[in-house]
C-alpha cells in the first residue's frame, strides 16, 4: 500500500508484519482537504477495520509486541471512544511522522463514525479519496455518546470518569466554564444542558 507518496509504507508494512489477520477495510480519517498532505511534519491517521473477534486478537497481537525493529515501534495509547482501541506507530528516523492506527468493527463506524472524516481506502488503487465531511451530524453523535458514558460512570460513582466525559461534552458543545466550579458542578452544567437541548427542559 502507497499513501501520501510511500511516507509511511514503512509503519504500514511493520504493522501488517505483526498482526496476522487481514483488515477487512483500511480507512483514511480526518485528512485535510480530503488527502493527507506530502509533508515532512506529516503524520497519518489510519482505521483498520476487522470483525470483533479478529480486532480483539489484534489489539492483543499489537499491545504485546514491545520489541523495535528497523527503529519502528508501536505503542498502545487509548482506547477512543469513536475511533476504537487505538494504537501509535512511530519512525525513530523522523520523530514528526507516525501513524494513528484506531482498530475498528463494523459498529463502530456504523454508530460512532456517522459523518466523520473517514475515506474508505482502495489498496490496490491509491487515489485522492473525497471525505464527505458532516461535522453536525458526527458532533451531534458524539455529544451524545459522551453525555451516556458520563451517566453511566456517575451512575457507578465514578466521578473522574463522569468528569472527563462531561468536560469533553463541554468542549465539544463551546460552553465555557467558571475555573472556580466544583467537579459536580460541572457535571450537572453538561447534564443540564444535553437535557435541554435533547428535551427542550431540564428534567433534573
Amino acid at each position: 500500500m502507497s499513501l501520501t507518496n510511500g511516507l509511511f509504507n514503512r509503519q504500514i508494512e511493520y504493522i501488517l508484519s505483526i498482526i496476522d489477520k487481514e483488515p477487512i477495510d483500511i480507512y483514511l480519517a480526518g485528512s485535510r482537504n480530503g488527502y493527507k498532505e506530502s509533508r515532512e511534519d506529516s503524520d497519518l491517521d489510519l482505521l483498520m477495520k476487522f470483525t470483533p473477534e479478529d480486532a480483539k486478537d489484534v489489539c492483543s497481537q499489537l499491545e504485546k509486541h514491545g520489541t523495535e525493529r528497523d527503529n519502528l515501534s508501536i505503542k498502545s495509547l487509548i482506547t477512543h471512544a469513536q475511533f476504537g482501541r487505538f494504537f501509535c506507530c512511530y519512525d525513530g528516523d523522523n520523530s514528526t511522522r507516525y501513524i494513528d492506527l484506531g482498530i475498528v468493527t463494523n459498529e463502530y463506524l456504523e454508530i460512532y463514525l456517522i459523518g466523520a472524516p473517514i475515506a474508505k481506502i482502495n489498496s490496490s488503487d491509491i487515489d485522492e479519496p473525497t471525505i464527505k465531511r458532516d461535522y453536525r451530524q458526527y458532533i451531534k453523535t458524539e455529544t451524545h455518546h459522551l453525555m451516556m458514558k458520563a451517566r453511566k460512570a456517575l451512575a457507578r460513582n465514578n466521578i473522574t470518569s463522569a468528569l472527563a466525559h462531561s468536560s469533553r461534552y463541554l468542549f465539544l458543545t463551546g460552553i465555557n466554564i467558571d475555573q472556580d466550579l466544583t467537579v459536580y458542578q460541572i457535571i450537572d452544567i453538561a447534564i443540564k444542558h444535553y437535557e435541554f437541548q435533547t428535551h427542550g427542559k431540564n428534567t433534573r
